[in-house]
């Protein structure tokens, strides 16, 4: 099985994320930042729970930027850009900082998605399987341009300027992506790279599951906004059903788990690697944005 693995590069992720000691936002930033993106409470709310060194002004105003900058990475992560950057920065968080509070974005978001679809499993064990399926899949470009006031600075244009058209995403890690992390910070960039290259290696070496896992995949950088190569394009059409790209849609743009059997642990898996993967490109380059600004 490649579930134990891949449960070890989870827990390296997170050790380097949240518990290494190497990693440049503070303790009390990093575990408010991840209680935030798992929460989804309201401001008031949130902040009651806070420590007394979160209730420094200071801290106060750098965690109402990153929870800003975490709605467009959770709902829209293909519209973070340069001034999302500049944003953070201007409440003093420095290029590290800001790259590490993306990452437990990305990393926090994947793990959420997962869970989500795990709890529905349960659930479904004990209800039965439900049959409704009401919701009805949108396209990527249907919800690009959707009404966001948190987007900010972003118009129509601007977004299709400064999205990555006709670079994929892992070779945009390989090209740009991991050296702009290892230089902003290291040890992470290669706990990343180690679980991007894992996640690969499962996808490729599966062999009873390879096609399936490829498409799922490609469908979800497709939704995501990757450019796809003919190829994939094909092998998507001829692998994937009109329900279970509905079932991927909602799991990797809306972010909703599924209890329905056919979209199996590995699928979700895959789905949610293809989102932090996604997550993790598009802050980069809007990191690179803004220091070439």
């Amino acid at each position: 099985s490649s579930m134990p693995p891949y449960q070890a590069t989870l827990l390296l992720t997170e050790y380097q994320l949240m518990i290494g000691e190497t990693g440049p936002l503070t303790g009390h930033l990093r575990n408010h930042l991840a209680s935030l993106v798992l929460s989804q409470s309201a401001i008031s709310e949130k902040f009651k729970i806070f420590d007394n060194e979160t209730k420094n002004l200071k801290n106060f105003e750098k965690c109402i930027a990153l929870q800003r900058v975490n709605k467009i990475m959770a709902d829209k992560p293909w519209a973070i850009n340069k001034c999302h950057i500049e944003q953070l920065r201007l409440v003093n968080l420095s290029l590290s900082e800001i790259v590490h509070g993306l990452l437990i974005m990305a990393h926090i978001h994947s793990l959420a998605g997962i869970e989500a679809t795990l709890n529905k499993f349960e659930k479904s064990n004990k209800k039965g399987r439900k049959t409704g399926r009401n919701e009805k899949s949108n396209v990527f470009t249907e919800n690009l341009y959707e009404s966001d006031n948190d987007i900010g600075c972003l118009d129509k244009e601007h977004v299709i300027v400064d999205r990555l058209s006709g670079v994929s995403c892992e070779r945009y890690w390989d090209d740009c992506g991991f050296s702009v992390l290892n230089y902003l910070y290291e040890d992470a960039s290669y706990a990343i790279d180690n679980r991007f290259a894992f996640v690969q290696g499962f996808r490729k070496g599966n062999k009873n599951h390879s096609r399936l896992l490829h498409a799922v995949w490609g469908y979800s950088q497709q939704l995501l906004g990757f450019c796809l190569d003919d190829y994939e394009s094909e092998l998507i059409d001829e692998v994937l059903d009109k329900n279970l790209k509905e079932l991927i849609y909602k799991s990797c743009i809306k972010q909703v788990g599924n209890s329905e059997s056919d979209l199996s642990l590995l699928t979700v898996v895959t789905v949610q690697e293809a989102r932090l993967q996604a997550e993790i490109v598009y802050a980069l380059h809007a990191v690179t944005q803004f220091m070439h600004w």
